[in-house]
C-alpha cells in the first residue's frame, strides 16, 4: 500500500485520495522521526512529539513553525488529502530544506505522520487578519479623536470583511468524508460555520464603530445609515439601538429616538447605558418643546 512518488517519497496513507486540491491554507497535527525508508514499524510512535499547527498559508510551508522546518514537500503532500485523512511520509534527508531536528546518525529519511484537520481553498483566514489588523488601526485612531481617519480605516476593514462573506457565499468549500470523490458542493462545517461568525462579528463591529465615529463628528445622518446595517446583522443589538437613537437625537428626532430606547429597554430592562440614554433623551425633548421647536 506504500506509493512511491516524484524524488523517492514515499507515502503510506489512510482514507485516501488521488485528487489534487488547491488549498490555501491548512490545519495540520504532525509527528517527526528519522529512520530508514520502510521502517515505519522501528518508529516509537509512543513517544513523539504532537505538532498542532493553526492555519498555515501554504505559501508559508517553508517557514520555521515550533522551531521545525515545515518543508515545501509536504505541500505536494498535502494537496492529496481532505480533511480527517492521516498520511505517513518517508521523505529523503535530501530533500529536508534546512537541519532535521530529528535526524540521527546514519538515517537516510525523515519520517512525518501528517493529520489534515481541516482546510480551506478561500483564503478567508488570511482575509480576516488583513480585515482584524485594519480595524485595530482605526481603533487606534479614535482613541486618539481622529474620527475621520479612524472610519476610513473601519470602512476598508468592512471591505476585506465583505470579500470574506462573500467568498464563503460563492466558492467550493473543502470536501466531506462524506462526499470525498464526488461532484464537490458547497458544505457547511463547523470550521465553515466558525468562519461565518466571525465575519459577521467583525461586520458588525465595523458598522457601530464606524457609527461612534460619525457621532463624534456631529454626522448623525451617517451614524444612522450605519447603525441601520448593523441592526440588519442584528435586531437585537444594544449597542446598534442606542447610538441610532443617538443620532436621531442629534437630528432632533425625538419620537425615533425614544422608540429605539424603548426597545433597547424591553430586550435589556436593567442596562444603564440605554436608561440613562432614555432619561437624558426624555430631558433634551421636553427642553425642545419648552423651546417651541420640535421634529417629529
Amino acid at each position: 500500500m506504500w506509493a512511491e512518488q516524484d524524488q523517492g517519497v514515499a507515502t503510506f496513507a489512510t482514507n485516501h485520495t488521488k485528487t489534487t486540491y488547491k488549498w490555501v491554507a491548512a490545519h495540520v497535527q504532525y509527528h517527526l522521526w528519522s529512520g530508514h525508508k520502510h521502517k515505519e514499524e522501528d518508529a516509537p510512535f509512543d513517544k513523539m512529539a504532537i505538532h498542532n499547527q493553526p492555519f498555515i498559508e501554504f505559501d508559508q510551508l517553508n517557514c520555521t513553525l515550533n522551531q521545525e522546518q515545515i518543508q515545501p514537500v509536504v505541500r505536494n503532500i498535502l494537496s492529496t488529502m481532505v480533511p480527517g485523512d492521516t498520511v505517513v511520509a518517508a521523505i529523503p534527508s535530501s530533500l529536508w530544506v534546512g537541519k532535521s531536528p530529528c535526524l540521527q546518525p546514519n538515517h537516510t529519511h525523515v519520517w512525518m505522520s501528517i493529520n489534515l484537520i481541516s482546510a480551506n481553498t478561500t483564503g478567508i483566514q488570511k482575509t480576516m487578519q488583513r480585515a482584524t489588523a485594519l480595524k485595530h488601526k482605526g481603533t487606534a485612531l479614535f482613541n486618539r479623536e481622529e474620527w475621520s481617519e479612524a472610519a476610513s480605516f473601519y470602512k476598508e476593514a468592512l471591505r476585506w470583511a465583505l470579500q470574506c462573506r462573500n467568498a464563503m457565499r460563492n466558492n467550493i468549500e473543502p470536501m466531506t468524508r462524506e462526499n470525498k470523490g464526488q461532484e464537490e458542493t458547497k458544505a457547511s462545517t463547523p470550521q465553515v460555520d466558525s468562519d461565518a461568525n466571525q465575519v459577521e462579528e467583525l461586520r458588525m463591529k465595523c458598522h457601530l464603530n464606524m457609527a461612534s465615529c460619525h457621532l463624534n463628528a456631529k454626522k448623525p445622518r451617517r451614524a444612522v445609515s450605519r447603525c441601520n446595517r448593523a441592526l440588519e446583522l442584528d435586531a437585537h443589538s444594544m449597542k446598534g439601538l442606542v447610538r441610532r437613537s443617538k443620532g436621531y437625537l442629534q437630528l432632533h428626532l425625538f419620537e425615533k429616538a425614544l422608540d429605539d430606547l424603548k426597545t433597547a429597554n424591553r430586550l435589556y430592562p436593567t442596562n444603564e447605558l440605554v436608561l440613562k440614554q432614555m432619561k437624558r433623551t426624555k430631558k433634551r425633548q421636553l427642553a425642545a418643546k419648552t423651546a417651541g421647536h420640535i421634529n417629529r
